[in-house]
């Protein structure tokens, strides 16, 4: 009987180290795996949403400078409108906005949706527009509207530069540039193209 209380004590011993250990390796685990994997999936997704903030002020200045009535107009609006989405985690320069016009030549007028060829019509409903006249129209007032917008994505934990050198996104901001294009169509033209 002596030995088998000491065979229950030995095992009670053993019992009760395994489960210490145990205590004692679970915040050290948790530790690393919220220092190693949490902490890089948090800075990686604000890191995706503040890129996706250089796109939407790229996309909203173009659609700002397809709106203008000629160049000089159409490149400032696109610099107010890129500059609105600037701030101190994602920094947009007013000299890092580029705005391009291009005069576009299309074959044809098909409907994008339908496929259905469409011939524009002249605003005397009796008269037809000739070929020469749908020419001229579609080369003088037809325009796509190119907007560059470069941009500094700040990482939201920024790591020292010393142990791992100049890492975009990890120790220095990200540049991202995003473009935009807008297809536009002004009657009158753009008066200094």
């Amino acid at each position: 009987m002596l030995m088998s209380r000491q065979m229950n004590s030995r095992s009670l011993v053993k019992s009760r180290g395994s489960n210490g250990n145990s205590m004692l390796e679970l915040p050290v685990c948790l530790s690393a795996l919220l220092l190693f994997v949490v902490f890089p999936m948090i800075d990686l997704s604000t890191m995706g949403m503040r890129a996706l903030t250089v796109f939407a002020a790229a996309r909203d200045a173009a659609r700002s400078a397809s709106r203008a009535t000629n160049y000089e107009t159409a490149k400032s609006k696109a610099v107010a409108a890129a500059y609105r989405y600037s701030s101190p985690s994602t920094r947009i320069n007013a000299n890092e906005v580029k705005t391009i016009f291009d005069r576009t030549i299309t074959n044809s007028y098909a409907d994008c949706r339908s496929g259905e060829y469409q011939r524009p019509v002249s605003s005397n409903p009796l008269k037809t527009l000739s070929e020469s006249e749908l020419e001229h129209q579609r080369v003088l007032f037809t325009y796509e509207c190119e907007v560059q917008v470069t941009g500094d994505v700040e990482p939201l934990f920024r790591l020292n530069s010393a142990l791992f050198g100049s890492v975009p996104g990890v120790t220095v901001p990200w540049r991202i540039t995003a473009s935009s294009r807008e297809f536009v169509e002004h009657p009158d033209g753009l008066a200094a193209m």
